[in-house]
């Protein structure tokens, strides 16, 4: 059971913003947290700071429909996705961390980002997951998973509607259980 208020990281983004302990209470490594700043504040100079040449970023998602989803390759390209394309569809607002490991040189957080639709500047709030890898203490590979459906539909303002097309199992009005 969760005890006291739940915590959010992320709210504002003072020069100080600390992420919640790793694993066991120990402090986040400090580029974790000057990753994150960066991030949240896509800021090229910093970015180009924290983040390595040889990058690898992949935001799992349909990228044939937002351009942010997919692999990016590259400090360039990376650096382009935080400060352009992004904020064509949202402005990043915070990430409200609830779990956060971290050993040598690899992290993993889970939480809900939050954001601002960039048209309407309604609030946006999905589920998302962090894998990263970090090299001399630069981020060098990131896999990002979110609740991509919840995000889009976020985004776009509307539900989506989901077309179903003919069942795959055949109808068995007998409560039979069919194997295919």
């Amino acid at each position: 059971a969760r005890r006291g208020p739940r915590r959010r990281y992320g709210d504002v983004v003072p020069a100080d913003f600390a992420l919640p302990p790793c694993g066991l209470g120990r402090p986040a490594p400090s580029y974790l947290c000057e990753f994150y700043n960066a991030y949240l504040r896509g800021d090229a100079k910093r970015l180009d700071a924290v983040l390595h040449d040889d990058v690898a970023w992949l935001i799992s998602g349909p990228a044939d429909h937002v351009d942010f989803f997919g692999m990016r390759r590259g400090k360039t390209a990376v650096i382009e996705l935080i400060t352009r394309i992004i904020p064509c569809f949202q402005e990043l607002t915070g990430f409200e961390i609830e779990q956060l490991l971290a050993q040598d040189d690899r992290a993993a957080s889970f939480g809900r980002v939050r954001s601002r639709q960039r048209e309407t500047k309604r609030s946006i709030r999905f589920a998302y997951a962090h894998f990263m890898r970090f090299q001399d203490g630069k981020l060098i590979s990131m896999r990002a998973l979110t609740d991509s459906f919840d995000a889009v539909e976020q985004l776009m303002g509307y539900r989506i509607s989901l077309v179903s097309g003919p069942s795959l199992a055949p109808d068995n009005s007998n409560d039979e259980v069919s194997v295919i």
